[in-house]
């Protein structure tokens, strides 16, 4: 017997009807966050934030660095052939 002298009635087991109710329901209020137990079943549902997207910078290429070369040293005189006397 319960507090007002009276019996407690059969609770049945939550259905997916029920919950997609409850979801409906939550989706309809202001609440944040639903908390429910029937049936010996407990269940809460709560409204997350949306994901924010995700900005992924795009890839890009670095330019290697322009290295000065030396101007290369003139090659050396090739050598006096002498023809034989």
């Amino acid at each position: 017997m319960t507090q007002n002298g009276k019996k407690p009635a059969k609770e049945e087991p939550l259905t997916l009807e029920d919950v997609q109710k409850l979801v409906t329901m939550l989706d309809k209020s202001g609440l944040a966050e639903l908390e429910v137990e029937m049936g010996g079943a407990h269940l809460r549902l709560a409204k997350t934030a949306p994901a924010a997207p995700v900005a992924h910078a795009a890839p890009f290429l670095v330019p290697a660095a322009h290295v000065a070369h030396a101007p290369a040293a003139p090659a050396p005189a090739p050598a006096a052939v002498h023809a034989p006397a």
